[in-house]
């Protein structure tokens, strides 16, 4: 009698809803404690954790690359910079040998540490499997890897699939080519070629790597398609490696950094449409010397999948899959969250491309008028 009265209850049906929701904004507000945790700073683990390493670090002539390098030379580690180096100024300098000079500017001992740049096109595919053993052989093993090289090319794909085109009649890589060749063939090519070169030198693999995606290898979204791609490209790769390297002392961890204030994003919102300007909305631009501190801090506290803001951690938790979760109980808790945020996302660009077709329909059918 009890039950079917409640049954009857409306009140039953509002705590039926509510209870879940208030659990899981309970757990999601843990989450969010424990991401601040991780993020905070310790210049005692860092320096413990890297001082005497040798570390490899790619895209170092700007942005994030360049900022890692710095952080871990500041904290005593050996560090090499990769980078294309084919620009060159008025006195034959590139950015990668600027880079070189202002990290071991910032070195903790600069005659002591290695502080050193290395040229290399991460397209180049014979280059990468012939220079890399000679690297391993010349500082005899690399401890860390981090590949943080990549760039994007925003754009609305139907006006890049006929720019592709074009392209791929006259014999030119193609936008879709370059993205998918720079932001994944790229790191899967050096992860095989240091994978490969230590089997046959007998040397130990790397103990840690941390590959740099995107909070784009979680959702995508008209004008990021191809650089989404790529991203969640390397999101698969990765997963998988991280589960077949088990059996292996080797560290790995995948980067999903939201927009950070490099040349690169400047150089994106000059050709991003206005559309993915809208389905964006406003976000804060983080300088990459406090991405590089949250990349960094997140790895050395053992996070698989990390990130470096709010937004970020929510996208991540919202589209995590079949992958390593870090606060297992607390995330499953919050699922009926993370699946509102999924939906009100993707509802929201959905309506956000409708209204800009609509837009751009009745400016034609004025001109036609």
């Amino acid at each position: 009698m009890l039950f079917e009265n409640q049954l009857t209850d409306f009140r039953f049906y509002i705590l039926l809803v509510l209870v879940p929701l208030l659990i899981a904004g309970i757990a999601y507000g843990l989450i969010f404690i424990f991401f601040f945790i991780s993020r905070r700073f310790s210049p005692s683990l860092i320096a413990e954790s890297v001082e005497g390493k040798k570390i490899i670090v790619t895209g170092a002539s700007s942005g994030l690359g360049k900022s890692t390098a710095k952080l871990l030379a500041q904290f005593g580690a050996n560090v090499i910079l990769i980078a294309r180096g084919q620009d060159s100024d008025a006195n034959g300098k590139s950015r990668l040998d600027y880079a070189v000079e202002e990290v071991k500017a910032c070195a903790k001992d600069p005659e002591k540490q290695i502080i050193e740049g290395f040229k290399l096109d991460l397209k180049d595919r014979e280059k990468i499997f012939l220079e890399i053993p000679s690297l391993l052989t010349k500082y005899n093993g690399i401890d860390w890897v981090i590949l943080s090289h990549g760039f994007s090319s925003p754009g609305e794909f139907l006006n890049q699939s006929i720019q592709d085109a074009e392209a791929t009649i006259a014999g030119k890589e193609t936008i879709m080519e370059n993205l998918i060749n720079s932001n994944l063939l790229g790191s899967i090519r050096i992860t095989e070629a240091f994978f490969s070169s230590c089997q046959k030198l007998k040397m130990e693999f790397p103990e840690r790597i941390i590959f740099v995606a995107s909070v784009l290898a979680t959702v995508s979204f008209s004008g990021y398609i191809g650089y989404c791609a790529s991203k969640y490209g390397l999101r698969g790769f990765v997963d998988g490696l991280r589960n077949e390297l088990i059996p292996y002392k080797t560290k790995i961890h995948l980067y999903l950094p939201g927009n950070m204030d490099t040349p690169m994003f400047r150089n994106e919102n000059k050709i991003k449409p206005a559309c993915t300007f809208e389905i964006e909305g406003p976000s804060k631009a983080l300088h990459p010397d406090e991405c590089a501190r949250c990349m960094i801090m997140g790895a050395l506290r053992d996070r698989y999948y990390i990130t470096n803001d709010v937004v970020s951690e929510m996208l991540r938790n919202a589209s995590q899959g079949f992958n390593k979760r870090t606060n297992v109980v607390f995330e499953v808790l919050a699922s009926p969250i993370s699946a509102i945020v999924d939906e009100v996302f993707i509802r929201d660009a959905d309506n956000v491309v409708a209204k800009f077709y609509d837009k751009e329909k009745n400016k034609q059918a004025k001109k036609n008028d």
